[in-house]
């Protein structure tokens, strides 16, 4: 075996996609590894899942050696191989200029060196200006290709603290699972930790709103026949289809964030969503500290495994009693004002106040963009049947939030899209 058919089995074991996506098929050579290679992709485009071992061996006719160590141990020993392949012919070079006393090739050779060394490196003290440029190039025409909320706020990025604020009973979970569903069915690898409500609870409303039941019926076991059918139709297919992409964590009352990364570094997910944020505790925080000062020790953990991490992580917490008005912002966050320094974006969810007619809208707006963006929609907030589109701008008028310019998202409407989904992910 070698370091990529390790790596590959390995991964395959586990069922590690989040690990898979780190490589490309540059990353591996030789015959068997290339070939090994293009079954786990092509098999996980297709499935959405890696292959098991018995289709290894029944495609590729050959046994697979156990791989017991940790995942990053031969993801590892796989960049170290890359690396050394790719040194080795600049290094030659460095060698014979140096033996030649050829100063221009020696200095070119050290520059390229270098730069190999850092292309590798996960972790960029500094880059280029020509690798900044790279990097902005490949952004802008991922940015070129989404709207609505995303194209004021450029999604959710690798790093991103981003928090969504209501009052309790507004609907911040529902909104949560729905942009879930979005990223899950978008190809991303997610994880939901889920502070307030056990695994099964979280689920039975997920796979409710997937499959556009009335999630009270669901919850007692009384849909119709056919709700039924597409209830239990939708949890199988999402067993079966996102079961490696797909994770949902329940954590306690008062845990902190190290159990949470605790499964981030385990399946590797490209976003992270954390329902009720303000339940976490800090270890580094004092037993006897206030409820501000152990929600803003949280804030200092969350934020900084967004950055180590490079994934965006959107949780929910809640706005103080000033906060059910209509002059909702910073100040009216709950617990600190560490929400407001901490996340790039905060997004607060609130009922119109205007009728009983519009109970089943809500507003969803921006309180802090992460270049100053002010973004309002109305939303559906429907359960019968389940709908969670965009809604007619002008129940956001009515209460006083005439449209920005640009951020008021006035500019939806010339363009046709009021059913057009809110979800806000970044891939």
């Amino acid at each position: 075996m070698t370091a990529g058919t390790d790596f590959l089995t390995a991964i395959c074991d586990r069922r590690a996609i989040g690990e898979m996506r780190e490589v490309a098929r540059s990353d591996f050579e030789g015959e068997e590894e290339l070939v090994f290679y293009d079954l786990c992709a092509q098999h996980l485009r297709r499935y959405g899942t890696l292959p098991t071992e018995d289709t290894i061996e029944e495609r590729l006719d050959f046994a697979l050696d156990p791989c017991e160590d940790h995942i990053d141990y031969y993801l590892e020993t796989l960049m170290e191989r890359n690396l050394h392949n790719r040194l080795v012919p600049h290094f030659n070079n460095l060698r014979t200029a140096l033996n030649e006393r050829d100063t221009s090739v020696v200095r070119a050779s050290i520059e390229q060196l270098g730069s190999i060394n850092r292309v590798a490196s996960n972790q960029h003290a500094f880059l280029s200006v020509n690798e900044i440029a790279a990097m902005s190039r490949e952004r802008y025409e991922q940015n070129h290709l989404v709207d609505g909320l995303d194209e004021d706020s450029n999604g959710y990025q690798g790093g991103d603290l981003n928090m969504i604020v209501a009052r309790p009973g507004v609907g911040k979970t529902w909104l949560l699972l729905h942009m879930i569903k979005a990223a899950v069915e978008s190809g991303c690898n997610v994880l939901l930790a889920t502070m307030e409500m056990s695994m099964l609870q979280i689920g039975t409303r997920f796979f409710s709103y997937a499959a556009n039941v009335n999630p009270r019926h669901a919850r007692i076991g009384k849909l119709g026949f056919y709700e039924q059918q597409r209830y239990l139709a939708m949890a199988e297919h999402y067993g079966r289809v996102y079961r490696d992409q797909f994770f949902i964590y329940q954590g306690g009352m008062g845990q902190g964030m190290s159990g949470v990364e605790g499964v981030i570094a385990e399946r590797r997910p490209d976003v992270v969503f954390i329902d009720g944020v303000y339940l976490l505790r800090s270890p580094r925080t004092d037993s006897r500290a206030n409820k501000g000062i152990q929600i803003s020790d949280v804030l200092d953990d969350a934020k900084e495994t967004a950055l180590r991490r490079n994934i965006p992580i959107i949780g929910t917490s809640q706005l103080n009693r000033e906060g059910a008005g209509e002059n909702i912002s910073l100040e009216t966050i709950g617990f600190t004002d560490a929400f407001s320094t901490h996340c790039s974006i905060i997004y607060a969810l609130q009922k119109p106040h205007r009728s009983a007619e519009d109970r089943n809208t809500r507003i969803f707006r921006t309180i802090k963009g992460r270049e100053g963006e002010d973004a309002s929609m109305a939303i559906n907030f429907k359960f019968n049947p389940m709908r969670f589109t965009e809604t007619d701008m002008s129940i956001v008028r009515r209460q006083g939030e005439a449209p920005t310019a640009r951020g008021g998202l006035g500019w939806m409407q010339s363009n046709g899209s009021e059913n057009r989904d809110t979800a806000t992910n970044n891939q």
